[in-house]
């Protein structure tokens, strides 16, 4: 089991895309894969799986979930995540964990679990956690090959913590002066969310009897996409020609 995380902190990249195609693709060489789709925006799961069943995972119908049901124990201070299974795409070795955009309502308790972990207390280690030890226990049982995270474009506490869930991670990029900005600082900040997950892990001051990620994802490059040359050349030559 190998988690790979798509990330860029810049919109417009191609990243959701990206994602579904490489599920398939890992697929059809005979890896078992999950999807977690961890942007708030769920981009990912609507592009996955038909409306009516996103509409009975938002209402929790018919064993359909979201992400929020996982943690939503956590949200409203009941207690540790709830374990369910994602949904599996029909005829397909590929299961996914719907995105909610109340997964959002997350952030300041991750937020705050990041002020509070370097004093080395166990709730802040489990709310950190949560997630990974949803996929991860999913994965144990069901021998999934390849884990694919898609994160929202940004640098929050969210992203920060399902970042570090990582195995490895991959850049998806466009040639444009922003996207290349994007990836000049994201070198730094990650360095960063590395060495603070270490302090944290080093002063862990309890044995505790959950598992916790290792923290240290490898870099496996870019995927330069060029789509958007293409339709900007498009629409200059269809201006010229008009």
């Amino acid at each position: 089991m190998k988690i790979i995380t798509l990330f860029a902190n810049k919109g417009g990249v191609g990243k959701t895309t990206l994602t579904y195609n490489l599920a398939f693709m890992l697929e059809k060489m005979g890896k078992r894969v999950l999807i977690a789709d961890l942007d708030p925006q769920a981009n990912l799961t609507s592009l996955s799986i038909d409306d009516e069943i996103i509409t009975k995972a938002i209402n929790n119908q018919n064993n359909h979930h979201t992400i929020y049901y996982a943690i939503e124990p956590l949200v409203k201070g009941l207690g540790d995540f709830r374990f369910f299974e994602p949904y599996k795409l029909p005829r397909r070795k590929i299961w996914i964990y719907m995105g909610d955009v109340l997964l959002s309502k997350f952030e300041s308790i991750v937020s705050e679990n990041w002020l509070q972990v370097f004093g080395g207390q166990e709730r802040q280690f489990r709310g950190l956690s949560s997630i990974y030890r949803l996929i991860e226990k999913f994965s144990r049982e069901n021998n999934i090959d390849i884990i694919l995270v898609d994160l929202a474009p940004n640098i929050g506490s969210l992203n920060k913590t399902f970042f570090l869930y990582s195995d490895y991670f991959i850049t998806p990029l466009i040639p444009d002066l922003f996207s290349l900005r994007g990836l000049e600082h994201l070198g730094p900040t990650i360095t960063e969310w590395v060495d603070q997950w270490e302090r944290a892990r080093r002063g862990l001051e309890t044995d505790i009897d959950f598992k916790i990620f290792s923290g240290r994802p490898q870099y496996l490059g870019y995927i330069l996409q060029q789509f958007n040359i293409y339709i900007d050349s498009g629409l200059r030559n269809f201006g010229e020609n008009g």
